[in-house]
């Protein structure tokens, strides 16, 4: 060393040769830290999943409210009819409260036959109940009504009494 050159020692990073023992120590801290990283990896797709069905159902909500806010209404339950059309043989869904028509459907099977065979449609009713009939009805003896047809002579409804 020259005399205008000055020393400082200190520790640096370098490869080192290892003995055998600390080989198997550091085979042994490789498996450990492998299996720690696969569970965490599995735990953070875990994490993702949860979060990604949290941010579906945030998505949901939110596309929600936009349309709340932007047509000044949102979905609610009402009173509603069911109004058969023989004619057409489909089924209106309408809204007591406006009257609206919000969906027509075609008949299914089982109404079809309940047209065909009126007997399908029984209902009980009490003793004293008289609906207001536009057409032919069928009373007992006792004046109670039976059956009725509308004026087409094409059966709606049949009704049974209550005894």
């Amino acid at each position: 060393m020259d005399e205008d050159q000055v020393e400082k020692e200190i520790m640096i990073e370098a490869r080192v040769p290892l003995d055998g023992h600390t080989i198997e120590l550091r085979n042994v801290a490789l498996a450990e830290a492998s299996a720690a990283l696969r569970k965490l990896k599995a735990e953070e797709k875990s994490r993702a999943k949860c979060a990604r069905k949290i941010i579906a159902d945030k998505d949901v909500i939110v596309a929600r409210l936009e349309e709340t806010v932007n047509t000044a209404s949102e979905m609610g339950m009402i009173a509603g009819v069911e109004r058969w059309d023989y004619d057409r043989w489909q089924v209106d869904t309408i809204r007591k409260d406006t009257g609206e028509k919000v969906s027509t459907r075609a008949m299914s099977s089982e109404e079809r036959t309940a047209w065909k065979n009126p007997d399908l449609l029984e209902i009980d009713l009490p003793a004293d109940a008289e609906p207001k009939v536009n057409g032919n009805a069928t009373r007992s003896g006792s004046g109670q009504i039976l059956h009725r047809t509308t004026t087409n002579k094409r059966p709606r409804r049949a009704l049974k009494a209550v005894e």
